[in-house]
């Protein structure tokens, strides 16, 4: 278990704020299309970005979402997740972190946290 913060980084150069910033500019935030077609999957920076992600950390796929909730259900499912399989979650947190896992018919069973670190506790688990 880790008791000293994570040094702190920058994430975030003069390369990234332009590419940022060309977005906010081209006023297509990700051209995301919930809807079958050519946007289903973004727009071409959102592509882009997947691709240079996947590319840059080794991986045959990396995949953008709209939201963290979205996330967290994306996530749940690529583990494969199935009706009446137990997620042990937070109670400690937002509501999606619990509701991705009914998305799929699983079960939320929350445990507790550790007052000091705020982080599920192991003997709660």
């Amino acid at each position: 278990m880790r008791r000293t913060p994570f040094d702190p980084r920058v994430t975030m150069r003069e390369e990234e704020s332009k590419a940022a910033q060309s977005v906010l500019d081209a006023d297509v935030l990700s051209a995301f299309i919930g809807a079958e077609g050519k946007f289903f999957k973004g727009g071409e920076m959102i592509r882009k970005f997947e691709e240079a992600w996947a590319e840059q950390y080794g991986f045959g796929h990396a995949i953008s979402v709209n939201s963290w909730t979205s996330g967290l259900v994306t996530a749940i499912g690529a583990v494969g997740i199935e009706p009446g399989d137990e997620v042990i979650c937070s109670p400690f947190t937002m509501s999606a972190s619990a509701t991705c896992a009914l998305f799929y018919g699983g079960i939320p069973v929350f445990a507790d946290i550790d007052p000091e670190t705020f982080c599920l506790s192991a003997k709660s688990i």
